[in-house]
């Protein structure tokens, strides 16, 4: 009877286990920004990078934020992943829309690599977040990469 135990419990921890191993495996597209406070009229940087990614050829994504309390510089667009690539982003109200890829026959980035930094002004206090939604990601085969769907950064506008 407790070899049966042991058996049926080893299964199950396996079970539990599954989930949280490919999980920590699976590649990712993080927002992060430069600081966890700001003043008012402050610049916020975001960086927008990859992590633990196999050969990343493509990305697409929308930022969505609080008009009230963050203003984009459309100016500020920084392709620093891949500058001889192709990169571009439409904006709309509380939304950047954002897409670039690599092109000709290079290799896809592997691991951890900086896709790309933006800059946001803050016009009011308060508590912000910033939220990284559909995010897609190709190889150089045009094969989706299963990555995280949403990504989040929050911090605290000061008077």
């Amino acid at each position: 009877m407790k070899t049966w135990l042991r058996i049926v419990t080893v299964i199950v921890l396996l079970m539990m286990a599954g989930p949280t191993v490919f999980a920590a495996n699976t590649p990712e597209i993080r927002l992060t920004t430069n600081k966890s406070s700001y003043a008012l009229g402050e610049v916020v940087h975001v960086t927008i990078e990859s992590k633990k990614t196999d050969d990343l050829y493509g990305v697409q994504f929308e930022l969505v934020y609080d008009e009230e309390q963050l203003r984009f510089v459309d100016s500020s667009v920084q392709n620093v992943a891949w500058p001889n690539g192709y990169a571009d982003f439409r904006t709309a109200p509380g939304v950047v829309k954002y897409v670039a890829t690599k092109l000709g026959p290079v290799p896809g980035d592997s691991g951890k690599s900086e896709i790309v930094t933006l800059e946001f002004v803050t016009r009011s206090s308060g508590n912000a977040t910033m939220m990284l939604k559909n995010i897609k990601a190709a190889d150089d085969r045009s094969r989706l990469i299963p990555v995280n769907g949403e990504d989040a950064a929050s911090f605290k506008i000061r008077k």
